[in-house]
């Protein structure tokens, strides 16, 4: 047995202090506590009397009262000291019923009593007749306990008695939904809804909808109602915006689901939740896109915001981390390898024009030619580097040295359409000179230009609108590159 000299000891200095303040209600609430820790529930029933006789606004004696009250199964009391709390507790309702419920669950679960359980909510019906929180309550027990009989016909008599409502309508529709019957349970949610559309009604028949694979009658049924002004909770709240954008994701509308769950997070930014199934959206959107740059990016960016929610790492996002590295890589090298490729084919023209005309690049046109290869060279090998990206196997090795091959020889191939241009105008030394130069010039810097100058803007543009991840900026620089 515990030791109790301790809680015996603060009784005496209780008592003690209450003969000087008999009206101090703190002073009774605190023994009232040590006679719940020796399990005195009689005596501590007496101090949290005493307590609300003082104070009878005192929240946290009211609801040990109650929890005793409703816990030991004395309905008679209970129910007069829920008429006495209906005077001073706004929410006197929810916690009476919170109360019943918990005994129900406490009977359901830990003594497998059904009649017992039963009882409780057949308590809470005396007490609020047609509560419809109690009547789910109670069908969903007669489920649990394989009653489906008892529960159908529970069912049936409350529309025999109440058929021109839409609740006992609902009623069955959600046991159906229960026992697998999503399409008979269909036909009592559009009954309910003809009778009164309602929002709990919405739900049961986007569940039933769910349940049949349905996916894009359920959003629809979900979304329309969203627009219309109905009884009952809101159905824009975060929980329904949620189940909106899965619908949406199963329904194979990854572009509205995406748009919902933005919705959702505008309304609670902290929801990880709705973080990661944006994340996945993005990414699902990527694998089916011919531009999967942009939507990596957006994923990424939703599952950081994910992760410093204290978010658990998700392996195919992790993964994805792990893929835009490794790219991030392969552009910066391909961008790298653009450039030195070009400039060596250049150099190794001019060395041969050099050797057999002599080094003497005319300024006029050769700077002309240079500026016009490094442009061009830039603008057209940019897009044929990254078709060549999306086009190939995303892991091939050899698409660093694919991309450094446009880029470079890309330049070049402008820089001697430039030097033709000069050919055209001048004698043949000046156009072999301005090979030269437009060979070294307009392969080089339009390998430079292309990969670093022209990327940096780009780099802004695609890593979305903080640019808050470095490697995606120079996976967009090495796109445009």
């Amino acid at each position: 047995m515990p030791n109790t000299s301790n809680e015996d000891f603060a009784l005496q200095q209780y008592d003690e202090l209450l003969r000087i303040k008999p009206k101090d209600a703190e002073l009774w609430a605190g023994k009232a506590r040590v006679l719940k820790g020796l399990n005195r529930l009689e005596d501590e029933l007496a101090c949290h009397e005493q307590v609300l006789i003082i104070s009878p606004k005192h929240e946290k004696s009211s609801d040990r009262t109650l929890e005793i009250l409703v816990g030991s199964g004395r309905k008679n009391e209970a129910n007069r000291f829920y008429a006495y709390l209906l005077k001073y507790d706004e929410n006197a309702v929810d916690k009476f019923y919170n109360a019943i419920e918990r005994r129900a669950h406490h009977c359901e679960e830990s003594e497998k009593d059904f009649q017992q359980a039963n009882s409780c909510y057949d308590w809470a019906l005396e007490v609020w007749p047609n509560y419809l929180q109690a009547l789910v309550s109670k069908i969903t027990l007669y489920a649990k306990f394989n009653k489906k009989q008892e529960a159908l016909d529970f069912c049936d008599i409350k529309i025999r008695q109440s058929s021109k409502e839409a609740w006992p309508w609902y009623l069955k529709g959600v046991l159906l939904n229960m026992l697998g019957e999503h399409k008979e349970a269909l036909s009592y949610f559009d009954e309910a809804a003809r009778i009164t559309p309602d929002n709990n009604t919405i739900r049961g028949k986007t569940i039933a909808l769910a349940a049949l694979k349905d996916y894009a009658g359920a959003a629809l049924v979900l979304e329309v109602a969203m627009r219309d002004s109905f009884s009952g909770r809101d159905l824009n709240s975060v929980q329904d915006l949620m189940w909106l954008g899965k619908l949406q994701a199963m329904a194979g509308f990854f572009g509205s689901a995406v748009e919902t769950y933005g919705r959702a997070l505008e309304i609670s930014p902290s929801n990880k939740d709705a973080w990661l199934e944006k994340a996945k959206l993005h990414k699902q959107i990527s694998d089916n896109s011919f531009f999967s740059w942009r939507q990596h990016s957006k994923a990424l960016n939703c599952y950081w915001e994910f992760k410093s929610l204290g978010g658990e790492p998700q392996g195919d996002l992790e993964n994805l981390i792990k893929a835009r590295k490794t790219e991030m890589y392969r552009k910066i090298c391909a961008g790298i390898g653009g450039t030195i490729i070009g400039g060596a084919n250049g150099t190794l023209i001019a060395g041969i024009a050099s050797l057999l005309y002599g080094w003497q690049p005319p300024v006029d046109i050769g700077l002309s030619v240079m500026k016009f290869g490094a442009l061009v060279g830039a603008v057209v090998a940019t897009p044929i580097c990254y078709l060549i990206e999306e086009l190939s196997d995303k892991n091939a090795c050899g698409l660093s040295l694919a991309g450094s091959a446009v880029l470079g020889n890309g330049a070049l191939f402008w820089g001697l359409l430039g030097a033709g241009i000069g050919f055209a105008i001048s004698d043949s030394t000046t156009a072999i000179n301005g090979v030269s130069a437009t060979s070294v010039g307009g392969a080089f810097l339009g390998g430079l230009i292309g990969t670093w100058v022209g990327a940096l803007p780009g780099a802004v543009l695609l890593s979305e609108k903080d640019g808050r991840s470095l490697y995606g900026a120079f996976a967009g620089a090495g796109a445009l590159g």
